[in-house]
């Protein structure tokens, strides 16, 4: 028996985009005379009532009757053959002279009405907001997830207009490209402009940071800042949070082998021996406090007095080159130092050594006393150790001593093998180089040498400055171990100070409730409020870490940051709200379709469209969809407007 086909009229809640119709016709083989001989076996519709064999239906799809009746393209009303019509027969904007179908990054959701862009990251097709849509989205690869250029991109349109094609930019050749917010013409940071070519704050001595908007640094009355001056992606052109948007600050989080890692910019500068403040032998203090003075001046330290033997210093003039670019007496490295998640999801970051949290005792600055137990026991320790080892192989095996052991031995982790340059700067000469010891229990106790005897780059310093935005709700830490010198100063003013030559020690910046806790190298906690730091709440500040590795032994660093973010910010829309947002089909409110609903023409609950004829995917009741000619029963497919009856 041949299949029944007819003209049918759904009601508006089983509609596409329009009205779905049918039209009677037979598929071949199937009973239906398709040419008209009785055969069953033309391949015509049998609808077709001349002998033309254009394979295009004379019944009218809305009335049953002849082609005298058929819709008009352009009208303003959508038919039952029409996936769109906007009231004119012009192709780009969204519905196509023919009106059988929707153009590639439009949508047309109410009957009859014009079409809109539709900027549906993924898709292939740039609509603004978008930046870039690489038919993905996968990060890393130039257009972000979100369909915005990613940081070091640049992308541009292909000529077919079949999307974007992203590529690297160079920074530091002095063209703004791309993602890039700033290019002066170095890859030098802390001058305004980062190495990744984004534009750094402009921060007072005590007087807290400003910025422009639209370059990724969330300053002051800014509500958000995405990086660009972008009205409708969520952060507007004077970066106000959008209607129908939420925009917020990601943790800045890179990865590594799976691991979220922070990259900070750092710079060293590096120092020969000769140079009358390094390379010495003098002092092995536990830290000389004041070394420094309390405020920075242009950004840097300043050394208190004419000089400080001491401390091996020689004059003002000569520590002011630690941390300034003098071609004449150093060399200046900048890098980047990986901080990674010391737990998932924490949020606290860390530099350890070879990323494995190896830990180590701190040695005291008299030296190891050597635990004896050829009697079975423990004799003496040395405080702060909690093992003991054997006379005649001090670097073999261990065994507790409890007796002689402390009540809180100190341990520390970081990287007891701290030679970011190696090979690189003024000491690259092997004259220059020297040997390492490490601090026990790295190698099982006291100060040994490095095995293998590696010569290393001893004579430099590392600058780095990093930025924040001071929230009373928000803790926010920094700790650090580190010999020589290390200073850290917070909006100018010095918060921790472990300056002179010394073994590693730790020191501690905290804020939390608007109360900031120092530990400097005496170990005494200091409370303050944020006020003496001059912070206030959504302020933006500048912290920055000196450190100076001066003498010939070991060489230690650990730096661990909690809390401080200076991440750029992400605007995404919120459906359910009623407010059209980038990326948004459609947004009903309360009225979109629950979770689960396939209703036709409907906002689903994730703001997407249901089922709709000119989607392009073929649905039960439609033969095609999108001008679909693989149906052997209609070549021209005329807006999915054919449903078959049983």
């Amino acid at each position: 028996m041949s299949s029944r086909w007819a003209v049918v009229r759904p009601s508006l809640l089983a509609l596409s985009l329009g009205v779905i119709c049918a039209a009677a016709c037979a598929a071949p083989g199937t009973g239906g005379d398709g040419d008209g001989d009785g055969t069953g076996t033309g391949s015509k519709h049998n609808n077709d009532k001349d002998d033309d064999d254009d394979k295009v239906p004379d019944i009218d799809p809305i009335t049953g009757g002849g082609t005298t009746g058929s819709s008009t393209c352009g009208d303003g009303v959508r038919d039952a053959d029409e996936a769109c019509d906007d009231g004119n027969e012009e192709s780009g904007d969204g519905c196509p002279s023919s009106c059988h179908s929707l153009e590639n990054g439009f949508i047309c959701p109410a009957q009859g009405e014009a079409c809109r862009p539709f900027s549906k990251c993924g898709d292939g097709v740039v609509v603004p907001p978008e930046q870039c849509d690489d038919g993905g989205v996968a990060a890393k690869d130039g257009c972000s997830a979100i369909c915005q250029v990613e940081i070091g991109y640049k992308c541009a349109v292909e000529a077919d207009g079949s999307g974007t094609s992203c590529e690297k930019t160079v920074c530091g050749d002095g063209q703004k490209e791309g993602a890039e917010t700033c290019d002066d013409g170095n890859s030098l940071p802390f001058d305004g402009c980062s190495p990744l070519c984004q534009a750094e704050p402009k921060c007072g001595e005590t007087s807290g940071c400003t910025s422009s908007c639209g370059d990724g640094v969330l300053v002051g009355a800014e509500e958000c800042d995405d990086g660009n001056l972008i009205d409708g992606d969520g952060c507007s052109s004077s970066c106000s949070v959008e209607d129908g948007y939420e925009c917020e600050l990601p943790k800045e989080c890179d990865e590594v082998n799976g691991e979220c890692v922070l990259r900070l910019p750092i710079v060293y500068r590096d120092f020969s021996k000769e140079h009358a403040d390094f390379g010495v032998d003098c002092g092995n203090g536990t830290g000389l406090l004041g070394l420094a003075q309390t405020t920075l001046d242009a950004g840097k330290p300043v050394l208190s007095g004419q000089s400080n033997s001491e401390a091996c210093v020689k004059s003002a003039s000569s520590f002011a080159e630690w941390y300034s670019d003098a071609p004449e007496v150093n060399a200046t490295v900048p890098e980047q130092i990986v901080l990674f998640e010391t737990e998932p999801g924490s949020g606290v970051f860390s530099n350890r050594l070879n990323n494995d949290g190896d830990r180590y005792l701190m040695p005291s600055s008299e030296g190891l006393k050597w635990c004896s137990n050829e009697s079975g026991k423990c004799d003496s320790c040395t405080p702060g150790y909690s093992k003991c080892y054997e006379t005649c192989t001090p670097w073999g095996n261990t065994q507790t001593c409890a007796e002689y052991a402390p009540d809180n031995p100190v341990y520390l982790d970081g990287n007891p093998l701290f030679f970011p340059i190696d090979g690189r700067g003024l000491t690259s000469a092997s004259s220059e180089a020297e040997t390492a010891n490490i601090p026990e229990e790295v190698y099982g106790g006291g100060w040994k040498a490095e095995p293998g005897g590696a010569k290393h780059n001893f004579h430099f310093t590392s600058e780095i400055a990093y930025w924040f935005k001071y929230d009373e709700k928000q803790a926010m830490n920094l700790n650090f171990v580190g010999d020589d010198d290390v200073w850290v100063y917070v909006n100018g003013h010095l918060a921790v100070d472990l300056g002179g030559l010394h073994v590693p020690v730790e020191g501690s910046f905290n804020i939390a409730d608007g109360v900031v806790t120092t530990v400097s190298s005496d170990g005494t906690p200091k409370t303050q409020t944020a006020a003496n730091f001059g912070l206030t709440a959504g302020g933006v500040y500048e912290i920055k870490v000196f450190q100076a590795e001066r003498k010939v032994t070991g060489s230690s660093y650990k730096l661990t940051l909690s809390g401080f973010n200076a991440a750029r910010s992400i605007c995404t829309g919120t459906c359910g709200d009623g407010v059209l947002t980038a990326g948004e089909m459609c947004d009903d409110g309360e009225d979109n379709s629950p979770e689960g609903s396939s209703a036709h023409n409907r906002c689903t609950f994730d703001c997407t469209l249901g089922s709709y004829c000119g989607d392009g995917i073929k649905q039960v009741e439609e033969v095609c969809d999108d001008n679909d000619f693989s149906d052997p029963r209609n070549a021209d497919c005329m807006g999915c407007a054919y449903v078959q009856l049983h």
